[in-house]
């Protein structure tokens, strides 16, 4: 279920943001449809945990073989 809508509004205020302008999205949940897109679609691609990465739709089994994967693309 995760964190409640106040709390979530208290750790954005927290990192800086603006109450007034954070308050309304968290609230009215304008971004719940895109979440639940992105999680389905996750899901489909065989990503079960975060971070998640994909080089040339590939995806990588942890963070230190994405990153060498990075540095070795860029060499």
């Amino acid at each position: 279920a995760g964190p409640e809508d106040d709390q979530l509004i208290a750790w954005a205020v927290e990192a800086g943001a603006d109450e007034d302008a954070v308050r309304p999205g968290i609230e009215d949940k304008v971004f719940e449809q895109f979440d639940t897109n992105a999680t389905d679609q996750m899901s489909q691609d065989g990503v079960n945990g975060t971070p998640g990465v994909f080089i040339d739709d590939e995806m990588q089994p942890d963070p230190g073989t994405a990153v060498n994967a990075v540095l070795q693309a860029i060499q």
